[in-house]
């Protein structure tokens, strides 16, 4: 038997009683509690944040929507974190301000041994998942799945800041595998190396990154706007954190921005299926209006005269045509092609 998940959301205030009816039950199977609720012996089952209760019957676990302002780590999330620096056995991350900095083993990576063990500075971001998450201890985090010691997606993150720093970078093949497993569009493999330079992370409300998370984010969410993106052919990569960071990463600028503005739209004015498509499309106008003011800009066919060589007199018209040849062609660089998603 397990609880009806098609009934409304009940909302309940931290220390109320949770309904009975909202609580999944099976033979076989024990209860699972997400964020938001804390279990008292010996039966008592209390909310200890203001949210809706979310109940899956398949899975038997329950847990409480909420849009709270500070992240609190759990078991299994998923989060993009930023080394804030390094010790002999362990990465120290930051994964919310204010906040006590996670445990990422040096070791807990795919592949990874005391000689070949990814080399992490400061500033560098991952994609990592809580292992293990207390109130009395910092989190700890791994990047390898411990039953089948692969990745599956996790693993450091292309920065502009590391990039920069001199760290290495993931190579196309693992950032490929970082995309595939994360919800959103994925670049394709040609795209992966310039991509590198060109990683970000956005911050969003904490319920915005939670709905991003889902696996059908349309049906049980409402969200389509990552697809929306996707299927105007912008070609980008995602990796969603629970912590409230997205990560986003593509071979044009101006596609980055767009994603990240989209994004930011979205979360602050929680809007509609019909309204995120009708968001997208219209901001892709602007961009390509935008862009075709920059590609026929008059100062692109402007001519410069040189100073008069200190050799001896010249004309000065004799050498226009010289010198326009030199000046660069901003119409070629602006015009960029996207490429269209897989």
């Amino acid at each position: 038997m397990t609880a009806n998940t098609s009934s409304p959301r009940p909302f309940v205030l931290p220390g109320e009683a949770l309904p009975p009816a909202q609580i999944p039950t099976h033979p076989k199977r024990a209860l699972r509690l997400g964020p938001g609720l804390r279990h008292i012996p010996p039966s008592s089952i209390v909310p200890t944040v203001a949210g809706q209760v979310v109940a899956d019957g398949k899975k038997t676990a329950v847990w409480v929507e909420y849009n709270g302002g500070r992240y609190v780590p759990a078991a299994g999330d998923l989060v993009v974190g930023q080394v804030h620096h390094s010790s002999a056995d362990y990465h120290f991350v930051s994964l919310a301000p204010h906040a006590p900095n996670a445990l990422l083993p040096m070791l807990a990576f795919e592949g990874a041994t005391r000689k070949t063990r990814p080399v992490l500075g400061p500033g560098s971001l991952v994609y990592a998942r809580v292992a293990m998450a207390s109130r009395h201890m910092d989190p700890e985090l791994e990047c390898v799945s411990q039953a089948t010691g692969k990745a599956d997606g996790l693993g450091p993150l292309p920065s502009p800041s590391a990039a920069a720093a001199g760290a290495p970078q993931p190579q196309p093949q693992q950032q490929q595998q970082q995309a595939s497993g994360n919800n959103g569009a994925s670049a394709p493999a040609g795209a992966a190396a310039v991509s590198a330079t060109t990683g970000t992370v956005f911050n969003v409300s904490l319920g915005f990154a939670r709905r991003l998370l889902m696996p059908r984010a349309e049906r049980d969410a409402g969200l389509v706007v990552l697809d929306a993106l996707a299927d105007e052919g912008l070609a980008f990569e995602t990796a969603v954190g629970r912590n409230g960071r997205v990560w986003v990463a593509s071979d044009s600028l101006p596609t980055l921005v767009l994603v990240g503005r989209t994004l930011a739209e979205v979360d602050e004015g929680g809007l509609d299926v019909a309204a995120q498509r009708k968001l997208v499309k219209r901001l892709i106008k602007e961009m390509s209006r935008a862009r075709e003011v920059f590609s026929f800009s008059p100062s692109s066919t402007a001519k410069k005269k040189s100073p008069p060589s200190s050799r001896g007199s010249c004309n000065d018209d004799d050498h226009d045509d010289d010198e326009t040849s030199l000046l660069p062609n901003r119409t070629s660089e602006a015009n960029t092609t996207y490429l269209s998603s897989p």
